[in-house]
């Protein structure tokens, strides 16, 4: 009983000492529609692998009463938003979003029955990522996304939408900071005295200073003549115009101009780079990577190009996982160049997936293709 005890006041000493923010899960929000077939469409999320939760899109449109998904003029009636926390232990800066279908249905050939779910988007403390920018993942791989206007679909339960970490992680969540503030002990009341002391006598008031005698006036200096004004010689030019203040805010508005021009030059390279030295089960950059990725961004210079970034994987480990690594590469080694100052005029960090296109190693197929164009 008094372990017990112990634990409460500790628990609540905690609470109240001051400038102690208590750690806050991660919060992860996702706005899903969906079609429902003998019940609403249920999915489950998982974040680095782990289950975060699950739930069913109860407004999904009833496609054995009511019309499609994709007919309905006003989707967001069929849309809800759900809310999950990550334990903070979980949570990972790099960390993978993925949604899946979990009670399939369809009516068959013919029918208008179907059971889907239309992701709209992800986002994790802050950072939303729109549908377009999500990945359909499959057993077989990466595949296309199929898109209801701005909805990714997740038509069957192999089928799975994933989110990548953005560029530079997931943020941290804020601190919670809702602790109620610790309380200010109360000022000790001041004792009265057992007797009233008497009121003292006013100090009589201090007497005027008698005024002080009006000294006698100081001499005041002679005054000086002014010297005369010198004539101006013959044909002396006028005095130049100070600049008016805004012409100096122009002048210095275009100076950055003028040095980002003097900085950035046009493209006038067309080659392609193969980038090779990734680790097995491995999305990181390594040295070998980054002595190749600092070699092309000397090429480049301060030309500003368009970029394509392909990424390839080699056949060991799941399809779906070397979809997302050879992905993930190619984001990797785009990031680099621009933490490296290089600008471009377009960029695309995209991946095939496994391959054995590169030979029969797997570490030639473990890379990243880039192409340059002007």
């Amino acid at each position: 009983m008094n372990g017990k005890n112990t634990m409460l006041a500790t628990a609540f000493a905690l609470a109240f000492i001051p400038g102690i923010a208590m750690a806050a899960p991660a919060r992860l929000v996702l706005v899903i529609g969906g079609e429902a077939y003998d019940g609403p469409p249920k999915f489950v999320v998982t974040f680095d692998g782990k289950p975060v939760g699950e739930g069913a899109v109860d407004k999904a449109i009833d496609t054995g009463t009511d019309q499609r998904f994709a007919d309905a003029v006003d989707k967001s009636q069929y849309v809800e938003s759900f809310s999950f926390d990550i334990p903070e232990a979980d949570f990972r800066p790099t960390g993978e979003i993925r949604i899946s279908l979990t009670n399939e249905a369809y009516g068959g050939d013919g029918s208008n029955r179907d059971r889907n779910l239309f992701v709209s988007s992800v986002t994790l403390n802050g950072v939303e990522i729109k549908a377009a920018n999500l990945a359909t993942v499959t057993k077989a791989g990466l595949e296309p996304n199929q898109m209801v206007g701005d909805y990714l679909a997740i038509n069957d339960n192999t089928t799975q939408a994933v989110s990548l970490a953005p560029e530079g992680g997931w943020p941290e969540a804020a601190a919670d900071e809702s602790a109620p503030p610790a309380a200010k002990p109360a000022e000790p009341a001041t004792p009265a005295a057992e007797t009233p002391a008497e009121p003292e006598a006013p100090a009589p008031a201090a007497k005027p200073a008698a005024p002080a005698e009006p000294k006698a006036e100081e001499a005041k200096p002679a005054p000086q003549p002014e010297p005369e004004a010198k004539p101006e010689p013959a044909g002396a030019p006028e005095p130049a115009e100070a600049a008016a203040p805004e012409d100096k805010v122009a002048a210095a508005e275009a100076a950055p101009a003028k040095a980002a021009a003097a900085q950035t030059a046009t493209c006038t390279l067309e080659k392609s780079f193969d980038v090779t030295g990734f680790g097995q089960n491995s999305n990181d950059l390594t040295p070998a990577t980054n002595k190749q990725l600092d070699a092309i961004a000397e090429e480049i210079g301060a030309q500003t190009c368009s970029i394509t970034l392909t990424g390839y994987s080699d056949t060991y480990g799941s399809y779906a996982t070397n979809a997302l690594f050879s992905v993930e590469r190619a984001q990797n080694a785009l990031k680099y160049l621009r933490d490296k100052g290089i600008k471009f005029e377009k960029a695309e960090a995209t991946g095939v997936g496994e391959t054995t296109k590169f030979g029969p190693s797997a570490r030639a197929n473990r890379r990243v293709v880039i192409a340059v164009t002007p």
